[in-house]
């Protein structure tokens, strides 16, 4: 805790307190909106935390998110792998089933960035959910018929909705699945299961298999820059809320904001970090509290 408080006085609390004021005064005549950012802004720091293993402090946001707008997707997806990796961690049966419950509890109609989609519709939640009866199943849990429900589930959500995402960034996460994502589904949707045996252990791998979903960064996928080999290390955008500046000198291009961010604003050009998409930037200060040579500043403009 002792880096929080360096960094934001009184800690975490003291930087949200101080963000959510910030949010209610800039939204002060959009009252859903200004929920939607700060589900969004606790989603990314509970992303950040579940990074580093923080899985509490993780937790502690992501359901904070959950009660500031129920229907935030992102949210109880990460809550969800925090207590996937719990379980499969600590081979905690109970973290895995309540993994499975969570997602089971989501409203029939869920918000993405600023769309609204069916719940059925989202690839990411039947794959995840089938991820997760895969490992009930590995370990010897009688419910092959539901990982391959939603291993069905998911292939048929990732063909009907590849169409509509027009490589929008803040949906292909969730509404696209990988290659090695798409094989492992249809490898187990191909295997003969007798009496629930782990004969297939082996054939699947669950790294593989959570692949891009199970990542606790559920980051944007990054987005293309026409002309990055001019990129400036400042970029300004009228249309942006927030002005973002990288010092050059401090930089050492770890990487570190660009894992961070969860819209994907940051890119590497010559070995520093680029703010190159700051119309994005939503003001969370991850980038910030990920950099530790304190090379990025954030301002509201």
């Amino acid at each position: 805790m002792g880096f929080f408080r360096k960094m934001f006085g009184a800690g975490p609390q003291a930087q949200k307190e101080r963000k959510f004021a910030e949010l209610d005064r800039i939204f002060c005549r959009s009252p859903e909106i200004a929920r939607t950012m700060k589900a969004r802004w606790l989603t990314s720091r509970g992303n950040y935390y579940g990074e580093n293993n923080q899985f509490q402090f993780a937790s502690e946001d992501f359901k904070e998110a959950i009660l500031i707008k129920p229907d935030y997707f992102p949210a109880y997806l990460g809550l969800s792998l925090i207590f996937s990796y719990n379980g499969l961690a600590e081979n905690n049966l109970q973290d895995l089933e309540l993994a499975i419950g969570i997602l089971h509890k989501l409203p029939p109609q869920v918000s993405i960035g600023d769309k609204i989609f069916n719940k059925d519709d989202i690839p990411a939640i039947h794959f995840h959910l089938a991820a997760l009866y895969i490992v009930l199943v590995k370990i010897g849990i009688d419910c092959a018929a539901e990982a391959k429900k939603y291993c069905t589930l998911a292939l048929n959500s990732h063909n009907r909705m590849s169409g509509v995402i027009e490589n929008d960034p803040d949906l292909v996460l969730f509404l696209r699945l990988e290659e090695d994502q798409l094989s492992s589904l249809n490898d187990f949707l191909g295997l003969k299961i007798k009496n629930n045996s782990t004969a297939f252990d082996g054939k699947l791998k669950l790294n593989e298999l959570m692949s891009e979903v199970g990542q606790h960064k559920l980051r944007n996928a990054a987005k293309t820059q026409d002309d990055e080999n001019t990129a400036p290390l400042h970029v300004s955008q009228q249309d942006s809320a927030f002005r973002v500046t990288v010092d050059p000198k401090k930089c050492v291009g770890d990487e570190a904001c660009l894992e961070a961010c969860p819209v994907g604003v940051f890119k590497i050009h010559d070995g520093k970090a680029v703010p190159v998409h700051v119309e994005e930037c939503m003001g969370c200060e991850s980038c910030i509290v990920a950099c530790e040579n304190d090379a990025i500043t954030l301002e509201e403009v």
